[in-house]
């Protein structure tokens, strides 16, 4: 991220244009020497997710997951990019299930880290536009029932393209200069919109997810710099 226009914000989520019982906050501070350090917490009945990370020019430094759930051990996963690949700790309580290495593809470029909540899809997906096609780094929330598989590294080929560039979009009182984008890959196809603004913040996605509806997720900026 490079200017931004806000440092706190929250993203709200519609299930089929009716409010879905799902609060996603987040907040960012300068760090020293550049970049951020960026905190994000989705709550979804009785399941918090959050994500503390230290970001740089749009990519993702390093960041620790947590995953609580009421009657359950917490989890938690230690995501860092290193010299020679991007590192996991995932821990189950104080217990470490799993230490993986994800190393560089053939080109010498590392997997991108997305670690899954909103805030940080925007640069992700502007990293996409100048690099290609390029393998990205999640941890796995595919199925919430299987305690064993959360949070564990899913590695998958991510892709984006522009659908329409020089936008315009208004949410909750506020306009913005954004450009529609496609992100394919995983769970994404092209029926996927995701809109982004200037700075390279998620503004807005629309997602139709097989099963379950169509999902509008839209960003509400509180506080300015």
């Amino acid at each position: 991220l490079y200017e931004v226009a806000s440092t706190y914000g929250r993203y709200h989520y519609l299930l089929d244009g009716d409010p879905a019982p799902i609060e996603e906050h987040w907040s960012r501070k300068a760090r020293a020497g550049g970049g951020w350090f960026i905190s994000s917490v989705r709550n979804a009945g009785d399941i918090a997710l959050t994500v503390n990370a230290e970001c740089e020019s749009g990519l993702v430094l390093q960041c620790n997951v947590e995953w609580k759930a009421s009657g359950q051990l917490p989890i938690s996963a230690f995501y860092r990019l290193e010299e020679d690949g991007v590192s996991v700790i995932r821990q189950c309580g104080d217990e470490v299930t799993e230490r993986d290495m994800f190393p560089a593809d053939g080109e010498g470029r590392l997997p991108l880290m997305l670690p899954l909540l909103r805030i940080f899809t925007g640069s992700v997906i502007s990293r996409l536009l100048n690099d290609g096609e390029r393998a990205v780094l999640v941890p796995s929330i595919v199925d919430p029932q299987d305690h064993a598989s959360l949070l564990n590294p899913r590695l998958g080929n991510r892709a984006a393209a522009i659908v329409q560039a020089g936008q315009q979009a208004q949410l909750f009182g506020r306009d913005y200069k954004c450009q529609l984008c496609a992100f394919t890959g995983e769970q994404y196809g092209d029926d996927s919109q995701f809109w982004i603004g200037e700075d390279e913040t998620l503004l807005r996605y629309v997602w139709p997810q097989p099963g379950v509806g169509t999902w509008d997720v839209r960003l509400e900026e509180l506080a300015n710099i």
